[in-house]
């Protein structure tokens, strides 16, 4: 790996600066594919990033006068830099089971994807041992969306594997362009809660709140139509 003496660290300008980063983005890109790896959920290409800015501010900080090899410094602020960018970026704090999840479907999508095959999220969830709910859960978390489960017996149109994915994002946002009111409603009945509970809980009759979520779903399934 290039080395650096004490009088190149001293007189580095901008250009030189850029040659030094450069010349260090191998180890850039090891360390990055080792917390790709940890993740599950961030892109090479990003973290790659997050690392590069990290080396520039190891050129510009290093002081040779604490007795430490550039290298070793350098490794230290690009892999202190990554963490950093992972705790900002990803969505929620994963247990490793679930790494090891998400790093299964990826790795299940990315081989039909070569063979150029289809496939649903019942699929998957066969495939890998896992809930279908679990296994939509996880691939809108790689999407970089959160996921809001919807009850089988009003969403269950056996969609193709992105279509799936793809009308759980807009039904997110068709939820949230509710009224307040209608929100909550549809959220409870989301959770399980049953039309009774519903209804005690907001003071309203059971039978209202069935008709009110009727009517609720029935237009957001006209909009999924146009979406």
């Amino acid at each position: 790996m290039y080395s650096m003496s004490k009088t190149e660290m001293i007189n580095l300008n901008i250009n030189e600066r850029n040659k030094v980063v450069e010349k260090y983005m191998t180890l850039v890109k090891s360390i990055a594919r080792k917390y790709i790896n940890r993740s599950g959920t961030l892109e090479l290409e990003d973290m790659v990033q997050s690392g590069a800015i990290s080396m520039i501010n190891a050129v510009e900080n290093f002081d040779y006068n604490k007795g430490v090899k550039f290298s070793t410094y350098a490794r230290h602020c690009v892999e202190g830099g990554m963490k950093n960018y992972c705790k900002k970026n990803e969505l929620i704090h994963l247990s490793e089971y679930q790494r090891k999840d998400l790093r299964r479907i990826k790795k299940l999508f990315d081989e039909k994807q070569l063979e150029n095959k289809d496939i649903d999220i019942t699929e998957i969830s066969a495939e890998l041992g896992i809930e279908k709910e679990k296994a939509i859960n996880l691939i809108c978390f790689l999407n970089k969306d959160k996921y809001i489960p919807i009850d089988d017996y009003e969403y269950k149109y056996g969609k193709s594997f992105e279509k799936e994915i793809v009308d759980n994002i807009l039904i997110r946002s068709l939820i949230e362009n509710l009224p307040k009111n209608q929100q909550n409603l549809i959220r409870e009945r989301l959770k399980d809660m049953s039309f009774t509970d519903i209804g005690k809980k907001y003071n309203i009759t059971r039978q209202a709140v069935q008709q009110s979520v009727k009517r609720i779903i029935n237009k957001m399934k006209r909009e999924l139509e146009y979406a």
